[in-house]
């Protein structure tokens, strides 16, 4: 949880009415409350969520964003040239001619990007997170207040928060979704009552299904892990039911093969990016290679050409020795 939150001791909070919380990047939130009967089953579920397409509306992104692009508008011509080079290249002519596109296209970019409409607009994007964090939590705590009667029974409120080791940058296909804010702010809205809890073996939603399994929590302790063929040895976070044999998936491992898929894929890019440098470089060897069999095709027509004068300028030479010969003979006859 961090220094600044504490270790929290469940023990501490038995007469507390706890919620469970599951954090994600599709919904970034997930509040729920289960009313049990005093046998154990499940009466009604209490559920609120914050998905992030209601984050970025709510804080003001999905705005931000269509007015950026209105005044980006202004030098479009800019971003034109520069979408046609990339510093992200091997070649230092490639690179030479993105540092010159970035002088040439600077003062109009500088011009528009300094003007205090985009400060504003940060700052305000910035609150707007901010401000729209804060009322989930906030509503999420009144509502959760008014379904327990915590007015009348005296009870305070406790979150479960599943500790998911994700990332909450953006990605090709998933936004971008502040995870330890997230988690600063429930902490803030449940003061020292958050307890951190581990998200292995916690899915009660099968694979092969979209609903939730039937069933009472309690008839879950009798699922068992399910073991590798290939390895012989038991696949971490992944049960099966002895009963019907329905398998339930690990999220996180689930989050680790996007990881490594996200990561394939910037190997991709970048090997797709090293190809184009090849053939950029090839076709310069080549256009070079062409350079340098012109020059020696006119070099050799010229050494030709010096010959043929060489041998015309001796041919000549003899010529007039010969008329000379002629006249000294005519002059002795």
């Amino acid at each position: 949880m961090g220094k600044q939150e504490g270790a929290v001791n469940p023990l501490a909070h038995l007469n507390a009415d706890w919620l469970g919380c599951d954090p994600g990047k599709t919904n970034m939130a997930t509040v729920a409350h289960e009313e049990r009967h005093p046998s154990g089953a499940v009466e009604s579920v209490w559920q609120r969520s914050l998905s992030a397409g209601q984050y970025y509306r709510q804080s003001g992104n999905t705005q931000h964003a269509k007015t950026s692009k209105a005044w980006m508008a202004g030098i479009q011509p800019e971003h034109a040239v520069l979408s046609q080079v990339t510093n992200y290249t091997a070649s230092l002519q490639r690179y030479r001619e993105y540092v010159a596109m970035t002088l040439v296209t600077w003062p109009a970019m500088w011009a528009e990007m300094s003007k205090p409409r985009w400060s504003n607009a940060r700052f305000r994007l910035y609150g707007g997170k901010q401000r729209t964090l804060t009322k989930f939590w906030a509503e999420t705590v009144r509502g959760a207040m008014v379904r327990c009667n915590s007015a009348a029974t005296g009870r305070p409120l406790a979150l479960a928060y599943g500790a998911a080791g994700f990332s909450g940058g953006g990605s090709m296909g998933s936004r971008g979704v502040p995870v330890k804010q997230m988690l600063r702010e429930a902490c803030q809205q449940f003061p020292g009552r958050v307890l951190l809890v581990h998200e292995f073996h916690t899915s009660r939603v099968s694979s092969a299904r979209t609903n939730v399994v039937a069933g009472h929590a309690e008839g879950f302790r009798w699922l068992r892990p399910v073991r590798s063929m290939a390895t012989r040895s038991r696949i971490r976070g992944l049960m099966c039911s002895t009963s019907t044999g329905i398998r339930f998936y690990d999220r996180d491992w689930e989050q680790q093969l996007t990881e490594q898929q996200q990561q394939l894929t910037k190997q991709r890019q970048q090997l797709q990016q090293q190809r184009a440098d090849l053939r950029w470089r090839e076709q310069d060897l080549t256009e070079r290679q062409h350079q340098q069999e012109q020059q020696l095709i006119e070099q050799r027509l010229l050494t030709e050409q010096q010959a043929r004068i060489q041998l015309f300028q001796h041919q000549l030479h003899r010529l007039q020795q010969q008329l000379k010969a002629q006249k000294v003979v005519e002059v002795l006859v």
